[in-house]
């Protein structure tokens, strides 16, 4: 399929940038601010989303209630979407990402001439704490795992930022 026209994208872009933010936050994560916004500066690429990674814990409801529930540890890293007007932008984007470090981004090519760059990895972390209300692991290794998670973060950083060098390195001012 075709790219869309110059005037298509542009309106692709307009209708995503000015729609509400549907995180919970709401707002760009503040390690990621300088990257989204030197994407969404070029003509022909937006970000559809991002997240610059996050440790939390996952609870079933019932897990901090009646102490009935399971609960999981998690560390998931930066992902970003970015529509790009065509395949040669997308795999300028794909290229820089893979560079920074993050191999398991992809291009999807979608309906209408859509073309979008995720810019994800594998570096996770998913444990579980709890099983039906009990504890499945000691407080010792609660603290291994946040040491593990906070070490992945910063590794994580370090990655975003050799994703914003990369990019800007690779002229993605189309």
């Amino acid at each position: 399929m075709a790219a869309p026209s110059a005037a298509e994208f542009a309106r692709w872009k307009k209708q995503c940038l000015s729609a509400s933010d549907l995180s919970r936050k709401g707002s760009i994560d503040e390690p990621i601010v300088e990257l989204v916004n030197f994407i969404n500066g070029q003509e022909f690429l937006f970000t559809t989303s991002s997240c610059s990674g996050r440790i939390s814990v996952f609870a079933e409801l019932t897990a901090l209630c009646d102490h009935t529930g399971s609960a999981v540890f998690k560390f998931e890293p930066f992902v970003l979407h970015a529509q790009c007007r065509t395949t040669q932008d997308a795999r300028l984007m794909h290229q820089a990402a893979v560079q920074a470090g993050f191999r398991n981004s992809g291009i999807s090519l979608g309906n209408r001439g859509k073309v979008v760059v995720a810019i994800r990895s594998t570096h996770t972390l998913e444990a579980p704490l709890s099983d039906r209300g009990r504890m499945l692991v000691d407080e010792d290794y609660i603290r291994y795992l946040v040491t593990a998670a906070n070490s992945k973060l910063e590794e994580n950083e370090r990655k975003v930022q050799r994703c914003v060098m990369a990019t800007m390195v690779h002229g993605l001012s189309c």
